[in-house]
């Protein structure tokens, strides 16, 4: 008992000098959870579900579950009570993470800056994973053909759903998050930059939120559009017992492996989507490029969008 007495005022300790290193007092929203939080708001195939894992390793995050949505499923007091049940193993020290890659898919949710807001308060911080945005829009159409939710045909999918040019316009949105957040809590990730150069860019996400860096796996990669896979295997390798205690232990090439027996291919990738609709994906969104571009602070964008025209006009006369 005395033991057990000293090593609980221990953990106080340790997590008092902890808050008081590492956070100010601050406003915690109606969450009123006495620990930073921070979310992944997306973009949605820009590789959030490795990032995801990747951040879950950590533990002085707490981050339970990728794409619960709870912002863009409930009104802020059912959001507030999903959130209290999401974070009840929250341990002392830890930050709470949630990744939702609808929390930046306008027009289609609206809203959602200023309900993150009111759950957790204005010391909530941003993480956006960002891609080049044809490739993007290309792998979100491939996304929804898989299951039967979009035309096979790209050029009459992109025509009929702008979804897959909106959530590809990235400054658009960002702007509603800025419009609430104070930039310097605004993260945006260029994901060839991650996977290019892993460690380091989780050593930068981790300075960011404050907490200790960790050691990657880099060569593990999830959910990749190009290679989607479809069998129950998928309920058993995307379970947080899974992911958290077994994953770790087996090599990636052996997981690799393990996915490709158990797992049946999914459907072919579509052709390319004409010249013409290449081009205006490119006019479209190089203003989007731009803007972002000012905002993160660089002399050069990360995309050439010209040159990714030119490429996979290329590719479809080959």
């Amino acid at each position: 008992m005395l033991f057990f007495t000293l090593w609980s005022e221990s953990r106080k300790r340790e997590s008092i000098q902890y808050n008081a290193k590492n956070m100010r007092t601050r406003d915690f929203g109606l969450l009123s959870i006495d620990h930073p939080a921070f979310l992944v708001i997306g973009a949605m195939k820009a590789g959030t579900t490795t990032l995801f894992h990747d951040l879950e390793q950590n533990r002085a995050i707490c981050f339970p579950k990728k794409e619960p949505a709870y912002l863009t499923r409930y009104d802020v007091p059912g959001a507030v009570t999903a959130y209290r049940e999401l974070f009840r193993r929250v341990e002392p020290g830890q930050i709470v993470g949630e990744g939702s890659t609808g929390y930046s898919m306008l027009p289609r949710f609206t809203g959602v800056a200023e309900k993150a807001l009111a759950c957790f308060g204005q010391d909530l911080k941003i993480l956006y994973l960002v891609r080049n945005p044809i490739q993007r829009a290309l792998s979100h159409h491939y996304h929804s053909m898989s299951y039967g939710l979009a035309h096979v045909d790209p050029d009459i999918a992109l025509h009929e759903d702008p979804d897959f040019l909106s959530t590809s316009r990235y400054a658009m949105q960002l702007d509603t998050w800025r419009a609430v957040f104070p930039a310097a809590q605004v993260r945006v990730v260029i994901a060839e930059e991650y996977y290019a150069s892993r460690q380091a860019t989780i050593g930068e996400i981790c300075n960011f939120l404050g907490v200790p860096d960790i050691a990657v796996d880099e060569s593990a990669r999830h959910n990749l559009g190009e290679e989607r896979r479809v069998g129950r295997w998928n309920v058993v390798r995307r379970a947080h017992w899974y992911r958290r205690y077994i994953a770790p232990q087996i090599p990636a090439a052996i997981r690799d492996r393990a996915s490709r027996l158990l797992l049946s291919p999914g459907p072919p990738r579509p052709r390319l989507p004409n010249f013409d609709s290449l081009e205006r994906l490119r006019d479209a969104l190089e203003p989007e490029v731009e803007a972002l571009t000012r905002f993160m602070g660089r002399a050069t964008a990360p995309w050439n969008l010209t040159d990714t025209v030119r490429r996979m006009a290329d590719r479809a006369s080959a």
